[in-house]
């Protein structure tokens, strides 16, 4: 999985690192808590199962999940973590960075659009009806800290969104435009202005 992430993913973000990426796998989420900055009731609150940490990916076993997790995806989605923030000087926000690992993470199976899970899509409809999204401010320092699971889930449906839009709009080549503008000193607001050619209040 991991092979065929790295050829689809070095290529979609125009950047290749020069050294061996470090995978740890851990038996216990409470382990994934004991050796990251979460802690275990932020991570069993979150439903967080990974994380791109200390320029390496930290995934816990699919085999301390009752019905276990599409580990694969899981993966590949911290690689493009890792590849991002190599990339930019670790310059991108976290709205962003997820947005863009969650519009990927499927990138080493299907190399077409991505596509909003029917479930997401109802989850995202309902918070939008209710008036109930998750602002991007409220996502940073980290997904993993906020209130729930369904909270996560939709602050995730939201940035998938929006990367989505992003190159529906403005083509695929918008995601490395935005990333370039970060790496060389742009804020996030400046380059969205910068790429979509709008203010990014309206964005």
């Amino acid at each position: 999985v991991l092979s065929r992430s790295w050829t689809a993913l070095t290529d979609r973000l125009n950047f290749t690192p020069d050294h061996p990426i470090r995978v740890e796998v851990y038996p216990r989420v409470d382990v994934l808590g004991a050796v990251s900055p979460l802690t275990v009731e932020e991570i069993r609150t979150s439903g967080t199962i990974a994380l791109c940490k200390y320029n390496r990916l930290m995934v816990t076993s699919p085999r301390d999940m009752v019905y276990g997790y599409s580990w694969a995806d899981t993966v590949a989605h911290e690689l493009v973590h890792l590849l991002i923030t190599q990339r930019t000087y670790n310059q991108v926000p976290i709205w962003l960075h997820e947005g863009l690992a969650k519009y990927l993470e499927t990138a080493w199976r299907d190399p077409g659009r991505p596509r909003l899970e029917p479930r997401s899509e109802d989850r995202l409809a309902k918070a939008v009806s209710n008036r109930e999204l998750i602002s991007f401010e409220a996502m940073s320092p980290s997904m993993a800290k906020l209130p729930s699971q369904e909270a996560a889930a939709t602050a995730f449906a939201e940035v998938f969104t929006v990367i989505d839009w992003l190159t529906e709009h403005h083509g695929s080549q918008a995601i490395g435009e935005l990333l370039d503008a970060m790496a060389s000193g742009k804020s996030d607001r400046e380059a969205i202005e910068a790429v979509t050619k709008m203010s990014f209040s309206r964005f």
